[in-house]
């Protein structure tokens, strides 16, 4: 299933590679200032717990939301709302699995493409650090447990993913992922 799962992937790899012109965004000096990918396995030193100013709570509360709302679209494949977690123009790196996807469409095509082989999937979502670094920037730290299932018994497989993402708020449409970085911690 393992081979299944690289064959539907490798083609995206190679759309990503092809991809890669999008940099990190320049984030403000009050952000924490993650690296373009990929996202580390452990807990980098500038996501040191700090004071949270109330008008902070509803916005990093709203990002959590967000997150979860991700985890399910992913398991319900209702890509399409992923317009309600990424900006249009994001970039996500999933340099360590398949490269490196600009933009929504793109973004959405791989996550659908890397997926299609996998019927189920429950994506587990937790230990969230947010930093609400700027009035329209932040910075957030998540783990992911993604478990996929296939049409079989044989060959499920959990990923352990770590998610390093900078969000955008939008007067509009809230926060939106401008660019999310992708470690993969271990599989089993």
């Amino acid at each position: 299933m393992r081979l299944a799962f690289l064959k539907v992937v490798f083609p995206f790899f190679l759309a990503g590679i092809a991809s890669a012109a999008n940099p990190l965004p320049e984030l403000p000096a009050s952000c924490p200032q993650i690296l373009p990918a990929p996202a580390p396995t452990s807990l980098p030193n500038y996501f040191l717990p700090k004071s949270i100013k109330g008008s902070q709570v509803d916005d990093i509360e709203t990002i959590r939301q967000t997150l979860h709302f991700y985890a399910l679209v992913l398991d319900s494949k209702a890509f399409p709302l992923l317009d309600r977690v990424f900006a249009p123009t994001a970039t996500a790196n999933y340099s360590g699995l398949a490269g490196i996807f600009e933009g929504l469409p793109a973004i959405q095509n791989f996550l659908a493409g890397s997926l299609a082989a996998y019927p189920r999937t429950q994506h587990l979502v937790g230990n969230h650090i947010i930093d609400v670094c700027a009035s329209k920037t932040a910075v957030s730290q998540t783990y992911f447990q993604a478990t996929h299932f296939p049409n079989t018994t044989e060959g499920v497989f959990t990923a352990y993913v770590t998610h390093q993402d900078v969000w955008q708020k939008d007067k509009e449409d809230g926060w939106r992922i401008v660019y999310s970085n992708f470690g993969i911690t271990g599989r089993r």
